[in-house]
């Protein structure tokens, strides 16, 4: 349990900057497949992408689709896209210089991952592809 904490936070806290930097040219994949999704899931999953691939060089749009998917995720149950949004959060707010804050949305999503039992793996490596 302690080791999952300590990964999740790790990798929360000192992803790299310039591998994310690439992941703006699939910003305009991500956006049609966005328009072309037929489930809300799906929807809030890829604005958690999208607001991920463009962190970096449009932060005000990737704050808004974050708390976007946020939002309609708590509208629907949907806690699997609850986690992935609040770790988009949890990296944009990190990047302000609001660390407290940043490690309260964290923390939030290491919880809900730990009560729906969430594989490390899953929510790694969908929000950080």
């Amino acid at each position: 349990m302690k080791f999952y904490l300590t990964v999740l936070l790790s990798a929360i806290f000192f992803i790299s900057v310039s591998g994310q930097q690439e992941s703006f040219k699939d910003v305009d994949s991500l956006m049609q497949k966005l328009s072309e999704a037929t489930t809300d899931t799906a929807r809030i999953i890829l604005k958690c992408k999208i607001s991920e691939a463009c962190r970096s060089n449009k932060p005000d749009t990737s704050f808004i689709l974050a708390t976007e998917a946020l939002s309609q995720s708590l509208g629907i149950k949907f806690k699997k896209g609850e986690v992935h949004a609040l770790v988009a959060l949890c990296v944009l707010y990190r990047e302000k210089g609001e660390l407290p804050h940043a490690l309260e949305l964290g923390l939030k999503a290491l919880k809900i991952s730990e009560e729906e039992r969430y594989a490390y793996e899953e929510i790694y490596l969908s929000c950080f592809r």
